[in-house]
């Protein structure tokens, strides 16, 4: 399903605030963080300031509205949908052409043609947030689709942040002196995409291949190095280079700001569709970047919830998907859950409750470290921590609640 299709469905259940003055692009943020905390509904911005297109923003920051795009009531049958795409992977659908746009080839300078916002008041430079980037798979079938927070560096140079593991390997794997990376970025392609950059699929599928089969097959494709969905707002041919420049400071999903090295990819062309929505995410600790960020884990932990080995869990966002509260059962499959928590990705700190706490309450969390923790329950494993705040027998009156 193509991006503005997806916000038709939003439209109507009224799910969008439509904001109709002109706004600066430092303001985006601003709005953003205002309707967090207000009803926290999708935002359009129908007029930018200096730029002819439309801004969409926060449309993930209720994971709910992605289940509505996709027809499904719970993450649960969300991730169904995906395995089975994984499993039943689909050709592509080839066409000639473009659909009506601009094309601009050489790219002169990347800010005249897509909004360059800085989200984080130190931030140093300006980012393109919902990037999304398809590469080759080195030695293998195939290609990967992640996403890639981007620096805009200025005329034609991004900074290309390997931060994932898979292209972090595709990366290492192809770029030499000689040999540079070719990628496609997209912004705002067909949600199918959108949902499986977010996620981390197995490593012999062709990822492209899965989001067509996701989609029904209704991803239209032009043939290139990388094939390209057409039906993209915005496409970005680029070449990431052995050359490294500092990033940041820039504000990170940890709630603090970090400064690194990257490789630069500098853009090729560029092609806009006609009439475009830009999608902007508020990168930093806004609730549809830790959203997105935590698709990954609930995807194993939905799993680990199938399995049996966990009853329930919680990924609050203020912890920016570092953080989990497990609700657990039967305390003689313990072993079991250890050894798949290692495989749960980014969460570096897991908390077992028993089903008496309620895992959207703190107090409740805590409640339970304190009089149900002991330090022999503390478990440090593969960079990541346990903490059991269990007990075997919540049912006899030293356990047994006052509710």
């Amino acid at each position: 399903m193509n991006f503005k299709d997806s916000i038709d469905y939003l439209v109507e259940d009224e799910d969008i605030n439509f904001i109709n003055e002109v706004v600066s692009l430092d303001k985006i943020p601003i709005f953003v963080s205002k309707e967090e905390k207000d009803k926290n509904r999708a935002i359009i911005f129908n007029k930018i300031d200096k730029f002819n297109i439309k801004i969409v923003a926060n449309i993930f920051g209720n994971i709910d509205r992605l289940l509505k795009i996709f027809h499904v009531d719970s993450l649960s049958n969300l991730f169904k949908k995906v395995d089975e795409a994984q499993s039943n992977p689909l050709p592509l659908s080839f066409i000639d052409s473009f659909p009506h746009g601009e094309k601009i080839e050489p790219v002169d300078d990347i800010r005249k043609y897509l909004p360059s916002i800085k989200y984080s008041k130190l931030d140093k430079d300006p980012y393109l947030t919902s990037s999304i980037v398809l590469a080759k798979k080195k030695n293998k079938k195939g290609f990967h689709i992640c996403f890639m927070r981007m620096a805009i560096k200025g005329e034609n140079k991004l900074s290309f942040n390997p931060a994932t593991y898979k292209i972090k390997k595709i990366f290492e794997n192809t770029i030499t002196e000689k040999e540079k990376l070719d990628v496609v970025i997209l912004i705002a392609p067909p949600v199918e995409i959108i949902l499986l950059a977010a996620l981390s699929l197995s490593e012999n599928v062709d990822e492209i291949e899965v989001a067509s089969s996701l989609s029904g097959g209704k991803i239209d494709f032009v043939m290139d190095k990388i094939p390209v969905p057409v039906e993209s707002e915005f496409i970005l041919w680029g070449k990431v280079l052995p050359t490294w420049e500092e990033e940041g400071p820039f504000g990170d999903s940890t709630g603090t700001y970090s400064v690194k090295k990257n490789p630069v990819c500098l853009i090729e062309k560029i092609f806009i569709k006609k009439d475009p929505f830009f999608y902007s995410i508020s990168g930093g600790i806004s609730n549809e970047h830790i959203e997105l960020l935590s698709l990954k884990a609930k995807h194993r932990l939905e799993k680990l919830k199938e399995l049996k080995l966990i009853m329930d869990y919680k990924i609050p966002l203020f912890a920016g998907a570092r953080l989990a509260f497990l609700m657990i059962g039967k305390n003689d499959l313990k072993v079991q859950l250890f050894d798949a928590l290692k495989d749960v990705p980014l969460v570096k700190i897991f908390i077992l409750v028993n089903k008496d706490i309620d895992l959207n309450s703190l107090e409740d969390i805590l409640w339970g470290i304190t009089y149900r923790f002991k330090p022999k329950d503390f478990f440090n494993f593969d960079k990541k921590i346990l903490i059991d705040a269990t007990t075997n027998n919540i049912d006899s009156w030293e356990n047994r609640r006052i509710l």
